[in-house]
């Protein structure tokens, strides 16, 4: 009886631990959507870096494939809502390009995996959100990979 009851707390810590878990991730992918959607295009205007999609993909490499699906359906509505567009579009193209990483690293499963799919993925991005694949810039897909980079450190600090 004595089991039941500890095992019961336990599980209720486990599940405020989660909640405050994702509920930091939501404000970490606000303030990424932000900073995407008003700061950086002011400074780095065409080199703006994907924010939104490299934090998902960093969690995904850290094998977080629950927190990374759930950064890249919400940073992608906060985007939409900040920038002109169709409502929910850069969500669905996120978690699409997720779901294809996730089932293409079962298979092959290591880190020039996530590299070469943000760099496809700056592509796609550069080519239906800004000007088309004609101007695709160095230092675009250049702040792309050092925010991946960033936001992997991060992680890997804060989950390991």
């Amino acid at each position: 009886m004595m089991t039941k009851h500890i095992h019961s707390k336990d599980l209720s810590q486990r599940s405020k631990s989660t909640w405050r878990s994702y509920f930091g991730l939501a404000l970490l992918t606000l303030v990424t959507a932000l900073i995407q959607g008003s700061f950086l295009p002011v400074f780095l205007q065409e080199a703006t870096p994907i924010l939104i999609f490299t934090l998902p993909l960093a969690l995904l490499a850290l094998e977080k494939t629950n927190k990374a699906c759930f950064s890249a359906f919400i940073g992608g509505l906060l985007f939409d809502l900040l920038t002109p567009g169709f409502w929910g579009v850069s969500s669905v193209i996120m978690l699409a390009c997720l779901l294809v990483t996730y089932y293409v690293n079962k298979f092959f499963g290591n880190l020039i995996l996530y590299l070469l799919t943000l760099t496809i993925f700056s592509f796609i991005w550069w080519s239906f959100r800004l000007e088309g694949p004609e101007v695709f810039s160095l230092p675009f897909l250049l702040l792309n990979l050092l925010s991946f980079a960033f936001f992997y450190l991060l992680g890997k600090r804060r989950y390991n």
